[in-house]
């Protein structure tokens, strides 16, 4: 076999040996053998240098050392330019080969605890890739690590299907979705980096057909694209599924208190209750929900309940004091102001504590949403001036939606963040005055 595979070579080279060779002067026949095999030293010294050895380099890197001592044969220095081309590609090959099951080792290791992905279950598959590295069967470490990485991919695969069916729920529920959406693709382009040839045959198997139809597609639309992508964005996928389910579920909550703030405003109205400030808060609050600014809508609720909920109870009081006679008051009068003073001071203590939680708990959404926000930007720049796959004019739009929700939420995250600066700050003025009086009983 390699015989025959020699004598092709040959024959192949002959019209060159014949046109070029033949015409080349001893001299030049040296020079063209000693770049030949510098080339061919520089492939071999990257590999070992590397620590890839290779069975398959080393015999054409043993004939080639041949074929340099005999380069003035024309044929010999015909088929050192033939060992360079394959001993290139093989070298390419196995370094190829070694970085994709680097990359694959990090992916495992960093998500190693992570729940969604449990990559800890491929330790023993990694122990058997690393054994047959060292014996140097670059091809089969290589298809081991390859189902690693499948797995993976159809992992966060099942994932951005789940997110597609929340969304497509939220669709049919007249709720607007265009972050949803925005979230979704930036999805699909952090995993335009996915193996094909490994999930394909996976995808096949799938017993469900409309998620079958959805990964093939996938699939397709991957191939089909040109993309600077060499692995999945495992990061970024988890981070965006995630942001769809706590969207998704925010957006359900919302709207079921704005329908019991809408029932209450209804509800005190018919009992002479002022609900004017409640009802323009209200207002701003469905102008938020419907521009799917989460997070104002939420403030605004809560602002809208506590109003309305302090307009009840001032309601409750004044019918409380109405209903007592003056001789009751004035006999009782200790005992209902200490207890009226004892009630709003809770009240106001429960209301400032679940106040700074809300608060706290709006700036870690915001932080997420800002982070999320920052995420989109960068994938439109990629698929605008390196992929070019985003028209101008649809960049220019996601851009100027993107920079005016972004300047929201920073703005917001300032606010709040000074919000709870100064509350924390009330909070340890008032420590300083309740040692200072303690300070001053103690003198006297």
């Amino acid at each position: 076999m390699k015989k025959s595979r020699r004598l092709i070579i040959i024959l192949i080279c002959m019209s060159l040996a014949y046109s070029v060779q033949a015409q080349l002067t001893l001299s030049e026949k040296e020079t063209r053998a000693n770049q030949l095999m510098d080339e061919i030293n520089d492939y071999v010294n990257e590999v070992n240098d590397k620590g890839y050895p290779d069975d398959t380099i080393n015999r054409l890197y043993k004939q080639a050392q041949e074929d340099y001592k005999n380069f003035k044969d024309e044929f010999s220095l015909a088929e050192l330019g033939e060992l360079s081309v394959q001993i290139k590609k093989r070298k390419d090959n196995i370094l190829e080969i070694n970085r994709f099951i680097e990359q694959v080792n990090k992916n495992v290791e960093k998500y190693a605890n992570n729940k969604r992905l449990n990559t800890s279950q491929y330790e023993t598959t990694r122990i058997e890739i690393s054994r047959l590295l060292l014996k140097r069967e670059y091809t089969l470490a290589y298809s081991l690590a390859l189902t690693i990485e499948t797995d993976m991919e159809l992992t966060v695969l099942d994932y951005i299907f789940e997110s597609e069916v929340e969304v497509d729920k939220l669709k049919s529920s007249n709720f607007s979705t265009i972050y949803f959406e925005d979230l979704l693709l930036s999805m699909k382009n952090a995993f335009s980096g996915a193996k094909t040839e490994g999930i394909s045959l996976k995808i096949k198997g799938q017993e469900d057909s409309f998620k079958k139809d959805y990964a093939q597609g996938l699939v397709k639309n991957i191939e089909n694209k040109k993309n600077n992508l060499k692995f999945v964005d495992y990061s970024l996928i988890l981070q965006n599924t995630e942001e769809v389910i706590f969207k998704k579920e925010q957006v359900y909550s919302i709207k079921s208190r704005m329908d019991k703030l809408k029932s209450k405003i209804d509800e005190y109205s018919a009992q002479d209750i002022d609900t004017s400030k409640t009802s323009a808060i209200f207002e701003e609050a469905i102008v938020a929900f419907n521009e799917e600014n989460l997070d104002k809508a939420d403030v605004l609720l809560i602002e809208g309940e506590n109003g309305l909920d302090a307009e009840k109870a001032k309601l409750n009081i004044t019918q409380l004091i109405a209903r007592e006679s003056v001789g009751l008051l004035k006999k009782h009068w200790k005992s209902i102001t200490i207890g009226l003073a004892t009630v709003f001071l809770l009240s106001y203590i429960i209301y400032k504590k679940e106040k700074v939680n809300r608060l706290k708990r709006r700036l870690q959404r915001l932080k997420i949403e800002k982070d999320a926000i920052i995420d989109l930007i960068k994938e439109s720049q990629k698929e605008r001036f390196i992929k070019k796959t985003l028209a101008e004019s649809h960049y220019r739009i996601k851009m100027e939606k993107y920079d005016e929700r972004l300047n929201e939420v920073k703005k917001d995250i300032k606010t709040i963040e000074t919000v709870l600066i100064n509350l924390a700050r009330g909070k340890d003025k008032q420590k300083d005055e309740d040692k200072n009086d303690k300070n001053k009983r103690k003198v006297n």
